[in-house]
């Protein structure tokens, strides 16, 4: 290589660097280079990491979010002490990333998407004065038409999550003059179907569900939201177009739980004919006998009893909700709402009033302070307990006036029935008792002593013969199957004697019989060695 060339290509190289050094200059200018240099290095370097880390901060909060079925689906994610705490490390990094362009590139194009990223990290954080103050401030200086939406729907969302109804109808307003970009279109249309249902308006938010749904790019995400379409076009008695939107969620293979419930809803939402009726009962007895869904038995017979009460079959909802009931283990939010349809139609359909005020109490015992219907049901339950309170004192003057009526031999009749009555129960009360503590010590007797099937007792029994432990018999375990020891064919043949008149120990038949008079003394029976062995017969 000549010194021509090593000359030429130093002196290229030099120029290289001497041009990239001008345009690092010149990025502190407001000529073409410097900005476009400003775009780059803003968009590409904090801004860049603190939308990332923002998009996958929002993906946990929304996955977060508490599915109660039995109550209209939440469109956004709750906010709470909770939620904050978990996310604060990452909202900090992202106000942290976002101020860096908004600091150090102030005149680039994305400064005013830095502040969108700094008022939603404080909008998470529940800063919600900082959050709206932000927005403002995007909306009023930004030359972007598309950030100045976002930053009015942020704005609207920041009203709204904190009960400030007036100004989030006023920025919506606003916002019905203005022509944005498919994405601010769609969280429009959410934020004010999130409004009208805050203001209990769901016939309004129809509407704009209606029209956010197909913006909606997340297939499970369309589907949820479609769910909730459902609900308040059942709300509505449209149960047609409920219909419809279920039937869309079920075609496009929705999450198990999603498709769960949105088939327990298309049951609620069909007809009542023999033919539907017919199909409802053998899809119901499917979803029972499903493994998968033991965890929701609860919430099949409380659909079955809710399917009872569309027919006006309260007797038979009564007993699907009993059975509910039972089926609820750590479910509490389930618990409530079967206590509360019990409490309904003991209210309102049966007029029995004490067993209402009692299910109405056990719904606000169980009901979260939170759910959209609490405080309704609170003031009912109040006023309930107190009316049944004051039905039992009229009840009970009644019955004594009329006690008072009688004729003494009647009063004492009457009296002697009313005694009677109550050492009855109170003896039924009592037997109850030590049959419960009879198990429950039973239970614990079994649980502390070692397992037979591991014992070498029984390790040696003959092929076809069952390790069954005589002691385990407890006559009180109704529908156990369990068998006293001589009423127990697979444990009386295991009986073998350790020896007998000749000196073998083959099995020996019992024989004799207790005494036909009770008071004379028991004869137990004696052993003889049979040859061959008999069938074994047990005592009388």
């Amino acid at each position: 290589m000549t010194n021509y060339s090593l000359n030429f290509r130093w002196l290229a190289w030099s120029g290289l660097l001497l041009g990239l050094g001008w345009l690092a200059g010149c990025a502190s200018s407001t000529g073409v280079v410097g900005h476009a240099i400003n775009n780059v290095a803003a968009r590409d370097n904090a801004y860049f990491l603190a939308r990332e880390q923002l998009r996958a901060t929002e993906t946990k909060l929304y996955a977060g979010r508490v599915n109660d079925y039995n109550q209209r689906l939440p469109l956004f994610p709750t906010l709470d002490s909770a939620s904050v705490r978990a996310n604060r490390a990452d909202l900090n990094g992202i106000i942290k990333r976002a101020s860096m362009p908004i600091q150090n590139r102030p005149g680039s194009d994305w400064t005013d998407d830095a502040y969108l990223l700094v008022a939603w990290a404080r909008f998470y954080s529940m800063q919600f004065d900082d959050a709206a103050l932000t927005f403002k401030y995007v909306n009023s200086t930004s030359k972007d038409p598309n950030a100045q939406h976002e930053g009015l729907i942020g704005l609207m969302r920041t009203f709204v999550a904190t009960d400030q109804l007036e100004s989030a109808k006023a920025v919506s307003d606003l916002l019905d003059r203005e022509v944005g970009t498919p994405a601010d279109a769609r969280e429009l249309f959410l934020t004010r179907a999130d409004y009208y249902l805050r203001t209990e308006e769901p016939k309004l938010a129809i509407p704009q569900l209606e029209r956010a749904v197909p913006l909606i790019e997340l297939k499970n995400e369309r589907s949820r939201t479609r769910y909730l379409l459902a609900q308040l076009y059942q709300e509505q008695g449209d149960d047609q177009k409920a219909v419809e939107q279920l039937n869309d969620i079920l075609a496009h293979n929705p999450p198990y739980e999603l498709d769960f419930f949105s088939k327990l809803l298309l049951a609620q939402v069909s007809g009542l004919d023999a033919e539907n009726k017919a199909r409802l009962d053998k899809y119901f007895a499917g979803l029972l006998k499903d493994p998968k869904n033991k965890e929701y038995h609860d919430k099949i017979y409380y659909e079955l009893a809710r399917l009872a009460y569309r027919q006006k079959d309260y007797a038979g909802a009564l007993a699907q909700l009993r059975t509910s009931a039972k089926a609820t283990t750590t479910n509490r939010s389930q618990k409530s709402y079967t206590y509360l349809l019990a409490g309904r139609i003991y209210y309102e359909n049966l007029q029995k009033f004490r067993l209402a005020a009692a299910y109405y109490d056990s719904t606000v015992q169980n009901m979260s302070q939170t759910a959209r219907t609490y405080v309704a049901v609170k003031e009912r339950a109040d006023i309930l307990k107190e009316f049944a309170k004051q039905y039992t004192i009229v009840e009970t003057q009644d019955s004594l006036q009329a006690l008072v009526r009688l004729e003494p031999g009647a009063l004492d009749q009457r009296l002697d029935q009313y005694a009677t009555a109550e050492l009855a129960a109170r003896e039924a009360a009592l037997a109850k008792k030590l049959l419960a503590d009879k198990i429950q010590a039973r239970a614990a007797e079994l649980a502390g002593r070692p397992s037979l099937t591991n014992s070498s007792s029984l390790s040696n029994l003959p092929s076809g013969q069952s390790n069954v432990d005589p002691l385990a018999f407890d006559p009180t375990a109704a529908g156990t199957g369990a068998q006293w020891y001589f009423d127990n064919p697979a444990t009386l043949g295991t009986a073998r004697p350790t020896s007998c008149a000749s000196g073998t120990t083959a099995a020996c038949r019992t024989t004799g019989a207790p005494a036909a008079n009770p008071t004379a003394p028991t004869r137990w029976p004696t052993a003889t060695c049979p040859s061959p062995p008999q069938a074994t017969t047990k005592p009388a």
